[in-house]
């Protein structure tokens, strides 16, 4: 709040804030509270499909969906994080930000850190599919995963990038997903 920050508050109505298929851009916004409540519900704070999500200076803060994607989840569709922040969002599989089918992130110098799944993928989880995801000059870090991997970052054809006992010297910083 302040500053010219727009607040999008989904506590009170007990769903997710944002549920799409097409476009979205949201610039200096919270979004917090957001909670996708039901079995195969995904997205606590934003659910895409068929589309594109930019967040810019976005922050995706305490919330939750049971399914996957506490903070985001895009399936066939793609989320661009530049200067964003997906932090203390809770999911199933992929906490902070949850990628399916044929989609696609892309984080520029945004944070993704103190999430939690109960499954894989605390920070992103990239689930098996044809679509790649790319992180540049950002950090994934101090996620947890009650799952066997990925605490930070986990695609569904095995790769943990990060273990869950943080085992790895640094923060991922850039690469690419596929």
């Amino acid at each position: 709040p302040g500053h010219g920050r727009a607040t999008i508050d989904a506590e009170a109505s007990g769903d997710r804030a944002i549920e799409l298929a097409g476009a979205l851009t949201l610039a200096k916004t919270t979004v917090r509270g957001g909670a996708a409540n039901s079995t195969g519900e995904a997205g606590g704070a934003i659910s895409a499909t068929d589309g594109v999500v930019i967040l810019r200076r976005a922050r995706l803060v305490g919330n939750s969906a049971p399914d996957v994607g506490g903070g985001v989840s895009v399936t066939d569709a793609t989320v661009i994080a530049i200067n964003s922040v997906s932090k203390n969002n809770f999911g199933g599989n992929g906490g902070g930000i949850f990628v399916g089918g044929f989609g696609r992130v892309e984080l520029t110098r945004s944070t993704v850190e103190g999430n939690e799944s109960s499954s894989d993928g605390g920070g992103v989880y990239h689930e098996e599919g044809v679509g790649t995801s790319r992180i540049d000059d950002s950090t994934v870090a101090h996620n947890e995963a009650g799952g066997d991997v990925g605490a930070d970052v986990t695609d569904a054809m095995g790769a943990n990038l990060y273990n869950k006992e943080g085992l790895q010297a640094s923060p991922f910083k850039t690469g690419v997903l596929h």
